[in-house]
């Protein structure tokens, strides 16, 4: 199934121009064929981040998304009653992904998706918070190449990952204010692909065990990563936003200890029971129109969403016997490995050896304290993180070559391009920043540039460049 990946970048304070890196492959130019279809598909958003170095906290404040399109627009949040504004912490959104909403959208084809900032802070502990003045009055513009569609019956994914690294930059000069340049990937999938781990909040209205593996309907109300309590979704008469979710071999943990409670702790009550799930989307080829989404789950947390503690921090050793020390916020608690705690790394990649937890790993444990230890649900570790490193063009060497000075004094080192890496051009015209796709022949000497890769053993592989003509070579 297509995936769209796409690339926006602002500079503060001109206008959002967004441009597409990269398309499907294989795919052709549809737009002679565009028509639209009769009847309703649902769009779910969803959003996750790269993680941050200067701050512990970013929140961002939104009020509307909407879908434009040559027929007009379509407002997806902030058109109901309910809709009374998300505020998240994008720094919860390192290791999953987390569903805001699941709506109703006409059938058909868009070719934007327009957010809506209302307010963004950045926060250290003990510090005050940070004000930061979004950029073109809040509105934010997602605008690939072509459109992308809404199928009747059927659920599209558009997924959202900030870089708060290239996002946020502290004004040169010298005042101590920080400037907003959104730096955001943008992700339409007419089918669910991704491996990274997402994590849905919401009431259970329905368990069904009469066949394995034993399924359960969650229809979603929030947000983990959303600033407070509940967001006040309510779920909707018909469930037709609602998840069915398949238990499979998960744990199931307690609210109260975290302790894996089995299968038969899920159940239909008034007030409904609520849990957080954390898994995968399944495949929607084939689903009847009026089928639910589906989702395979890998831990289970019940309770609201606050019953669960989420560490950041580091392991002190490896786990013996299921225990192993992990140290967050300076505190070192020891925490257990119960038989049905998976882990993870970052990119959904499951360990299935646990020989990831080691001494120096660093990641995220949920779980719930008790008697002195920490019951942990679910170990998210983090991934190789990418290397950025910025500087000038020295020299091109050859076709996917090039040598990257990155101080004056500095030794040029070579950086090889691969064929599928993203290149992009960022431009200043009459004022207005521009973003661009670009081929590795638009890279010349003297240009500033910005690669994100992992040293090779002969080069500096880079799977992203940015060409900033913006900037003077140093």
């Amino acid at each position: 199934m297509c995936t769209q990946r796409f690339f926006t970048w602002s500079w503060w304070p001109a206008c959002i121009l967004i441009f597409l890196l990269g398309g499907c492959g294989g795919s052709s130019d549809t737009s002679q064929s565009l028509q639209p279809q009769d009847g309703m598909g649902k769009v779910a958003l969803l959003f996750t981040d790269l993680p941050s170095e200067d701050f512990d906290h970013i929140w961002i404040s939104f009020d509307e998304v909407t879908l434009l399109g040559a027929d007009g627009q379509q407002q997806v949040y902030g058109q109901l009653a309910e809709d009374t504004g998300m505020t998240i912490d994008l720094l919860d959104l390192k290791d999953v992904m987390d569903l805001a909403f699941i709506r109703d959208v006409p059938a058909g084809f868009y070719s934007k998706v327009r957010l809506h900032i209302t307010e963004i802070k950045l926060e250290n502990e003990g510090e005050p918070p940070i004000d930061v003045r979004p950029v073109a009055n809040g509105k934010l513009d997602l605008n690939p190449q072509g459109s992308f569609e809404v199928r009747a019956g059927q659920l599209l994914f558009i997924q959202l990952d900030m870089d708060a690294n290239r996002s946020f930059q502290l004004h040169q000069g010298g005042n101590g204010t920080w400037h907003f340049r959104p730096v955001v990937f943008m992700d339409i999938y007419g089918d669910f692909d991704t491996q990274r781990l997402m994590r849905v909040f919401g009431d259970v209205v329905a368990v069904d065990n009469a066949e394995l593996p034993l399924s359960f309907d969650l229809c979603p109300t929030g947000m983990i990563s959303h600033k407070g309590s509940g967001m006040g979704m309510t779920v909707s008469p018909d469930h037709s936003q609602c998840i069915q979710a398949f238990v499979n071999d998960s744990g199931v943990f307690g609210g109260t200890d975290g302790t894996d409670q089995g299968a038969g702790a899920l159940q239909v009550s008034d007030p409904a029971q609520q849990l957080t799930m954390i898994g995968f989307f399944r495949s929607s080829a084939g689903m009847a129109a009026d089928a639910l989404s589906q989702f395979d789950t890998v831990a289970i947390e019940l309770g609201d969403e606050t019953a669960f503690e989420r560490r950041d921090g580091v392991a002190v050793n490896a786990p013996t016997d299921g225990l192993f020390d992990w140290s967050a916020g300076g505190v070192v608690t020891p925490t257990l490995l119960q038989p049905k705690t998976r882990v993870f790394d970052s990119n959904g990649i499951e360990d299935l050896t646990g020989t990831g937890i080691d001494t120096g790993a660093t990641g995220t444990v949920d779980g719930i304290e008790s008697a002195g230890v920490f019951n942990s649900s679910l170990v998210l570790l983090d991934a190789v993180a990418a290397v950025q490193l910025s500087g000038a063009v020295a020299t091109i060497i050859d076709s996917s070559t090039f040598n990257l000075l990155t101080a004056p004094d500095a030794t040029p080192l070579d950086v090889c391009v691969a064929a599928d890496a993203q290149i992009v051009k960022l431009s200043l015209v009459d004022g207005v920043s521009t973003i661009s796709s670009a081929v590795f022949g638009d890279i010349a000497a003297e240009q500033s540039v910005e690669v994100t890769g992992a040293q090779g053993d002969t080069c500096f592989e880079a799977s992203l460049v940015i060409i900033d003509l913006t900037t003077l070579p140093q």
